[in-house]
Parts: structure tokens; C-alpha cells; sequence
């Protein structure tokens, strides 16, 4: 009787009960894991993601860093500083992207050793792309992983009420889901973000122990996961920038904790800088270009000077914008309102713990550098169409961590006559984040394909059309260069400067219009947009335009949403 009787006690009020939620959190993530990569996962959709995916290959094959994705801009600047005047297109470094997460990917491609071929034969009930379910995976073992840390740095800074709420809530973000199927470095992101607020927590706690020693080896940790974070991201650099400022204030050994949270990411990124120093000339390479994009006109431009785009006044317009673009949107921007909302309300609460009070300002000055950082980046991109830009989200575990604490802090105050009446207080805080992923569940499951503009099976024909050693130019070439695996340059801003490229530096054998560009308004986009010059061949009036006199439309549909143009007939 006393064993049934400790068993109660255990499912009641215990280690048992405790137990069981934690095992029913990590069931509902597996189950949603499981919703989304079956149900909601039809193929990559976003430029970054094809574009880290075929760097990954590339470095699975034994190719190196390299791209097949070749902006015109960049290879501007290659072919100038070039002493032999030419650029080697099959061995192109890529100097866009930061290291961390085409690596792992190549990692996960090796180990499984996933086929890049497809059967042209069952293209007709092709459904998915067998490397594409490999990032899907990795990113929801990066997803628990980040969960697990999550609940037990939860559980260390608050308790264990609190650390269940927060990690319902961010189970419960349907937009942290869409990044888990993007094949975007979110979930990697999230998982080092978790660890680094977990070892900045314990460094904070050993500091109010009055153990310095441990307190600074637990703040490497941090600076060490801050650092991998700007290497998977380079906007994420205001992460160990906000280490950095909030060091000189919450510890008592500040000057080593200075040069501790500066020189430990300085030391994790030292490698790669100086690898892109010596390429380019910039420790960023030509990442920082991306500032001053305001559309595609920039990365496309090749014979024209780009001075006009580059300056201070261009960065305070992208700042501003950008600001402007995440405050308006900063609902979808940080997975739902709940989460900055009960975040920004916390901060009126003074928590008694000086270790709370210190992380929360972590947190809020990290917010504050990453909106900056980020804005730069985003400026007016629509931030559901562009998911690569979002770089708000991965503080979404700082949110819903104090977020959870102020609605317990809140209950409590209520001083109920039993803990019981407190869930359906809770039901209903998780029911609100539960709202967007309930909708999506009731709606039809997307189609196979990413289509408009993707349409894979067509990718995989072109493939055969073109010979490795020669050059296509498309307006998705992040996603001919994945499916098709062939060097692909992004269509010229210009016409001359397709003719400068293709009379004098490089042949180009084939175009593909799809309808990336011809989806979209007739007027302000394709006949005055950055797309200007090619709207004869957007609209489909004028084939005969360009030095490649064959031509062909291609599936999905008769409209000529796919139109390819070649030097020679290629696909008898």
C-alpha cells in the first residue's frame, strides 16, 4: 500500500508527474515534426536554403566552398582583379555565405550518403527531392536539441512550471515550424542561441555564488556559441556584440570578461575572415552588398560602376526602412504577438534574482542590435515571401522564456485556492500561440511542388541539356544551380551586360525565364521593374531578341511559364 501510495504521490506533485510533461512536450514535438515534414513540406522555396544546399554539395563532392550560383556584381569584381583577366566558372569560391551550416549540411549529406541523381523516369510521380528530406531531418534534430537545452536552462533560471509553459509556446509557434521545413539555418540558430542563454545563465548564477573562476570559463561557452552564431549568420554578429556590452557590467572581473567575450568569437571567426580577406579583400567577402540591395538591380549589374549604391546615405535608408519594415510587421517577424508582447510587458516586472534581471538585459540589448542589423538586411522585403531575411525569430526562446515567467508571476499574484484553477490559464496562453498552426491544419496541404516559380521536374531535364563545363543564365539561378548542378549566373540587369559577358569573358549556352519574373504586375514590375529590359521576353512578345535563336516553352502548363533559350537544339 505504501508503494501505491508513493506512486500517487510521485503522479500528483512528484518526479513522476514531471516526468510525464516533459515526455508529452517532447511527444507533441515529434508528432508536429512528423505534421509538418509530411503534410506541410513540398521542397526548398527560398534562395538562401537552395543556395546553402548547393554549396553543401559542393563540399560533399570534394569541391570546396564553391558555388555554381554566380552573380553577375561578384563576378565584376572577380574578372577585375583577376591578373589573368579570366574567372575559372567551375571553381568559383562562394563568398556570400558564412561557413557553419553548409558544412554540417555537407556532413549530413556524406554521412548518409544521399544520391543528388534522380530517375528521369519517375519524374511523373516525383514528389520530393531525397537530399532536401535530409535537411528537413537535420533541422528537426537541431529543433530538439535546441528544446531540450531550452527546458533545461528554463528549469535552472526559473522552474519547472515556467520552463514547461516556455517551451509549449515555442512548440507551439507555427512560424518557427516553417523555418524547421525551410532548409533555411534557423533551427541551427535557435539550438546555439539556447546554449549560448543557457551558459550565459549559469555563468550569471556563478557570479552571484561569488565564483568568478567558473563564472568566466561558463561566459567562454557563451562568447564560443555567440561566435559559431555569427558564423552562421553574419547579421547575428550583434549577438556577441551584446556579450560584449553586457559583460562590462554584470561581472565583477570585468576586463577579463571583456576580453573573454570579444576575443573568444574574434578567435572562432579569425579562420574564415581571414579565408575572405584573402579572396576578396573584405573579412565579410561580398556578403556586405547585400546592405545596400534594395532589389535584384545591384547583384545583377556587371559593366556599370555600383558607386552610385554603395554609401552612408543608401545605409540609412536601408536602417530606416528596414525598421520601419519589422515594427509594422513584428508580430510575424518574432512567430506571433504573444511572444514580444508578454516579453515587452515583463520588463515592467523587477525580478528579484540579480541573475534574471542581468540576462533580461542581455536579451533586450541583443533584441535592440539584432533589429538594427537585421533591418539593414530586410529593408521592404515582404517578410512572408522572404523567410531567409528573418533574423528576429531565433530570440524567440529569450521571449518566450521571460514571457512564461511574467504569466506564472502574474497567476501567482491571483493567489488561487488550488494550483489547478492555473490551467486553464495556462490552456488559454498557449491556445492564443496555437491559433496560426491551428488555421494551418485546417487548411488544404500545399502543393507538391513550390510552384510559382519552382518547378523541379523540369529543373531535372534541363540538367541533361547543358554540359557541366558550360554556362547557363536563368532569373532563379540559386535553383537551377541545385536541381540542375550546373554553373548558373543570375540574368543581367542589363542587356549589354549579357552581351559584355557573353561576346567577351564567358559563353553563355542557355537562359531560363520562369515565372519568377513573368508572375508579376505588368506595368510597375516587368515593364519598368528591375527585370526592364528583358520585358519583351517576360511577356512573351518579342522571342527573338538575343544571340540564342532556339527556343522552347516547357511544363507545367502550355502559358510559357517556363521558357528556355539555346545556342543550339538541346532537347531532342
Amino acid at each position: 500500500m505504501a508503494d501505491l501510495q508513493d506512486l500517487v504521490y510521485s503522479l500528483e506533485v512528484g518526479v513522476l508527474r514531471r516526468w510525464l510533461i516533459r515526455s508529452a512536450v517532447l511527444l507533441l514535438m515529434l508528432l508536429l515534426a512528423g505534421y509538418y515534414l509530411g503534410a506541410q513540406f513540398n521542397g526548398l522555396s527560398q534562395p538562401e536554403a537552395m543556395d546553402q544546399a548547393q554549396i553543401a554539395r559542393q563540399i560533399s563532392q570534394g569541391e570546396g566552398f564553391t558555388t555554381k550560383f554566380i552573380r553577375p556584381v561578384i563576378l565584376k569584381y572577380e574578372t577585375e582583379k583577376s591578373s589573368a583577366g579570366g574567372v575559372d566558372l567551375n571553381s568559383v569560391p562562394d563568398l556570400i555565405n558564412p561557413p557553419l551550416y553548409p558544412y554540417l549540411l555537407a556532413g549530413a549529406f556524406k554521412v548518409t550518403g544521399v544520391s543528388f541523381e534522380v530517375d528521369k523516369s519517375k519524374l511523373k510521380g516525383y514528389s520530393s527531392f531525397r537530399p532536401e528530406i535530409i535537411m528537413g531531418f537535420l533541422n528537426i534534430l537541431f529543433f530538439v536539441a535546441a528544446m531540450v537545452i531550452f527546458y533545461v536552462w528554463m528549469s535552472r533560471s526559473f522552474d519547472d512550471r515556467v520552463a514547461i509553459l516556455a517551451s509549449l509556446l515555442l512548440v507551439a509557434t507555427d512560424s518557427i515550424w516553417q523555418f524547421v521545413i525551410s532548409g533555411l539555418n534557423v533551427p541551427l540558430l535557435l539550438l546555439l542561441v539556447c546554449g549560448l542563454g543557457a551558459a550565459f545563465n549559469e555563468a550569471l548564477r556563478a557570479e552571484d555564488e561569488e565564483q568568478p573562476g567558473l563564472s568566466l570559463v561558463w561566459l567562454g561557452v557563451a562568447a564560443f556559441l555567440a561566435g559559431l552564431a555569427f558564423m552562421t549568420r553574419y547579421s547575428m554578429l550583434a549577438i556577441p556584440l551584446a556579450l560584449f556590452i553586457i559583460s562590462g557590467f554584470v561581472f565583477q572581473r570585468r576586463y577579463p570578461a571583456l576580453i573573454i567575450s570579444l576575443a573568444v568569437p574574434a578567435l572562432v571567426s579569425l579562420p574564415w575572415m581571414l579565408r575572405n580577406i584573402q579572396l576578396s579583400g573584405n573579412p565579410f567577402g561580398y556578403a556586405w552588398l547585400q546592405i545596400f540591395a534594395f532589389d535584384s538591380v545591384l547583384w545583377r549589374t556587371f559593366s556599370d560602376s555600383i558607386s552610385g549604391f554603395i554609401g552612408l546615405k543608401p545605409l540609412i535608408k536601408a536602417v530606416a526602412l528596414g525598421m520601419g519594415n519589422q515594427l509594422e510587421n513584428l508580430g510575424f517577424y518574432f512567430g506571433g504577438f504573444l511572444l514580444p508582447g508578454l516579453f515587452f510587458i515583463s520588463l515592467l516586472h523587477v525580478f528579484r534574482r540579480g541573475t534574471l534581471q542581468n540576462g533580461r538585459w542581455f536579451w533586450l540589448v541583443a533584441t535592440v542590435l539584432v533589429l538594427i542589423f537585421n533591418a539593414a538586411v530586410i529593408k521592404l522585403a515582404n517578410p512572408q515571401e522572404s523567410l531567409e531575411l528573418n533574423g528576429l525569430i531565433v530570440l524567440a526562446p529569450a521571449f518566450a522564456a521571460f514571457g512564461a515567467a511574467y504569466a506564472y508571476t502574474m497567476i501567482d499574484r491571483m493567489k488561487l485556492p488550488s494550483s489547478i484553477l492555473s490551467i486553464p490559464i495556462v490552456i488559454m496562453i498557449v491556445g492564443i500561440q496555437l491559433v496560426p498552426m491551428g488555421i494551418k491544419v485546417l487548411q488544404k496541404n500545399p502543393p507538391p511542388y513550390a510552384y510559382p516559380p519552382y518547378f523541379p521536374p523540369v529543373l531535372f531535364f534541363i540538367k541533361d541539356w547543358i554540359e557541366p563545363d558550360e554556362l547557363q543564365s536563368a532569373d532563379i539561378p540559386w535553383a537551377t544551380a541545385w536541381y540542375c548542378d550546373r554553373t548558373s549566373i543570375w540574368i543581367p540587369y542589363k542587356k549589354k551586360d549579357f552581351y559584355a559577358m557573353n561576346d567577351f569573358k564567358f559563353k553563355i549556352s542557355a537562359m531560363l525565364f520562369t515565372p519568377e519574373t513573368s508572375n508579376r504586375k505588368m506595368l510597375t514590375q516587368i515593364q519598368t521593374g528591375e527585370y526592364a529590359e528583358w520585358a519583351s521576353l517576360i511577356k512573351r512578345t518579342e522571342l527573338k531578341d538575343l544571340p540564342l535563336p532556339f527556343f522552347t516553352a516547357l511544363p507545367p502548363n502550355p502559358q510559357q511559364d517556363y521558357l528556355y533559350f539555346s545556342d543550339r537544339v538541346r532537347w531532342r
